[in-house]
């Protein structure tokens, strides 16, 4: 029993997910609201040991506003799975596919995956989708430390990885669970284009600076935000959550979607400073999918730290100035220059 205790805390903690947002929608009606959805996303059948994750991510779509395919079970013969996962394709703008370390769930009378056929009937709807003129993109997610329990799932991995240049449409992402949902939500965002609250995109508009910092309650860093609003730049920064998975998505939120990023090194920790700069490496495959306009290290102690990474164009900026405005001249300029 005690091995399964975390398992069972989620599935209780799901449940009550569940009353709260069907509580939620029965208010809705009563009260005659409607809610437009957002699109439509096609969620992927997966094996036995993805499907916590899976409906989890179901919930979390629905709540944010997008409507979730397929909205009944799978079939189980091939002909009506393959003709079923194919019109709900074709209703969506994103298919979530999550792979885990079971080849199974088999269809039946045929040694295929559901979770493969799947994969190959998003090829055939990204071509009928493409002579429309319309788009369909998928994310599939395999776990970092996945372990698959049969040598053809094995297989499968390794080739579906392998062949990942010839597939449209497609990005596999290797994070751990909390990161890909963030993911998920971002590109669900950038496709519709409904992230103007947050991320101004057109010509002429400010750009936005992720500050991140070792040191928050100094003088610096408050200095340093005051000069980049002074210089018509938007300031992102980690605000003070007690959830620390809250505090890593909004790290990652927020290093996928600005424009340029400044490290306020104002204690020494190599070990901090380190993470942070490996970070900018992984970008990617977080999910971000431009060039910063500018990197910089704003050096604020008494000697410049030893950086190991190979990171293109990342500039330290010396602590010998003591003018913020003068110190972070060459940054901003680097970000209109680029910007342009």
């Amino acid at each position: 029993m005690s091995e399964h205790i975390d398992e069972l805390k989620n599935e209780i903690w799901l449940k009550f997910l569940d009353i709260v947002f069907e509580i939620k929608k029965a208010v809705s009606v009563a009260e005659k609201e409607t809610t437009k959805s957002k699109g439509k996303i096609f969620i992927a059948e997966s094996s036995t040991d993805q499907n916590l994750n899976r409906e989890t991510i179901i919930r979390e779509l629905e709540h944010l506003g997008f409507e979730v395919l397929p909205k009944v079970s799978f079939p189980k013969d091939m002909i009506p799975f393959s003709e079923f996962v194919h019109d709900n394709l074709k209703q969506s703008f994103l298919s979530i596919h999550l792979i885990g370390k079971y080849y199974a769930p088999l269809l039946n009378n045929i040694d295929i995956s559901s979770v493969e056929l799947q994969n190959d009937l998003f090829h055939e709807v990204v071509a009928e989708l493409k002579a429309e003129n319309k788009v369909i993109k998928r994310l599939v997610w395999i776990p970092t430390d996945i372990k698959p329990k049969s040598e053809k799932q094995k297989l499968y991995i390794e080739s579906f990885k392998r062949n990942i240049e010839l597939l449209e449409n497609t990005e596999i992402i290797q994070t751990p669970i909390e990161v890909f949902k963030t993911i998920i939500r971002n590109k669900a965002e950038e496709i519709l284009d409904i992230k103007a609250q947050t991320k101004i995109k057109s010509e002429g508009v400010n750009k936005s600076v992720y500050v991140i910092s070792n040191e928050v309650n100094n003088k610096t860093f408050s200095d340093i935000k005051q000069e980049l609003v002074k210089q018509k730049l938007i300031v992102l920064e980690a605000t003070q959550k007690a959830n620390k998975i809250d505090l890593i998505q909004e790290h990652y939120y927020n290093l996928i979607n600005c424009d340029a990023l400044l490290i306020d090194y104002s204690v020494e920790n190599l070990q901090w400073l380190n993470s942070k700069l490996s970070d900018i490496l992984k970008s990617p495959g977080f999910g971000r999918k431009k060039s910063f306009l500018a990197k910089s290290i704003l050096i604020n102690t008494g000697k410049s730290p030893v950086i190991n990474l190979q990171i293109k164009d990342l500039d330290l900026i010396s602590y010998a100035e003591k003018d913020i405005s003068k110190r972070l001249n060459s940054f901003i300029e680097k970000i209109n220059k680029n910007g342009t």
